[in-house]
């Protein structure tokens, strides 16, 4: 599907596997479309389907989404299975990923196969799409700790735009609440972690950006916050970095 949609697009995208793609595309005036996988749920504890996912050009896996798996647990309002860890498998799958060059992404896992992941990585890793605890106190957020953690360990985090993830409303999110969030990733686990994740297509609820063509909107708001350069690094120079880095 992928590969088709770039055929159409072929005038304005192309396919991209490293960070220098990324780069030379868009010095070329192109697009890059990059593939991930959310919920290793596939790999069903056969890890050479890791290798086959990174040969179809795989570079970022989330370990688990809403279910348990064979790699692991996600994350739960019950706050013992929220500490359930990677199993034996998992930790082979992250080792696996680490060798291939493949950004392991705890997005969607309980806390304890996070902490897991910072004990087992030897790269940098990711949380593409989540948000802050600090603010809005729910499972899918990483706390200070963790955002500390993933800081001290070169990885990045996506900010997330769904409503239920950024305030108590649940149902509406304003490209101010974003803004929020992103000030305080900075402010605890400074500029080099944050990155866009959005989620456009797995969120429900209003926002008041509508979709993608509304970035600008909070470009403009962040603005009053960051700098340019700093802009930069949350556009695209966190996560290039860490894709270099693997």
């Amino acid at each position: 599907m992928l590969n088709k949609n770039v055929d159409e697009s072929k005038d304005v995208l192309r396919r991209a596997y490293t960070a220098d793609d990324i780069r030379k595309n868009a010095a070329e005036g192109f697009m890059s479309a990059l593939l991930t996988v959310e919920d290793g749920i596939g790999i069903d504890g056969k890890v050479e389907r890791v290798d086959e996912m990174y040969a179809d050009g795989v570079k970022m896996l989330t370990l688990t989404w809403n279910w348990e798996n064979s790699i692991g647990y996600p994350n739960s309002i019950d706050p013992q299975l929220h500490k359930k860890g990677l199993k034996p498998f998992g930790i082979d799958v992250v080792h696996r990923m680490n060798e291939l060059g493949m950004i392991v992404d705890v997005s969607h896992l309980s806390e304890g196969g996070f902490w897991d992941v910072v004990r087992e990585s030897s790269k940098p890793f990711a949380a593409s799409h989540s948000c802050a605890r600090a603010l809005r106190d729910h499972q899918r957020n990483l706390t200070d700790e963790q955002l500390k953690a993933l800081a001290d360990r070169g990885g990045v985090v996506g900010i997330n735009f769904c409503p239920d993830f950024l305030t108590e409303d649940k149902e509406n999110a304003y490209a101010k609440d974003v803004v929020r969030h992103m000030v305080h990733f900075r402010d605890v686990a400074g500029i080099d972690t944050l990155a866009w994740g959005s989620d456009f297509d797995g969120i429900g609820g209003k926002l008041d950006f509508i979709d993608y063509t509304g970035l600008p909107i909070i470009i403009d708001l962040l603005s009053k916050e960051f700098t340019d350069d700093e802009i930069d690094k949350i556009n695209h120079g966190n996560f290039l970095r860490v894709m270099d880095e693997q």
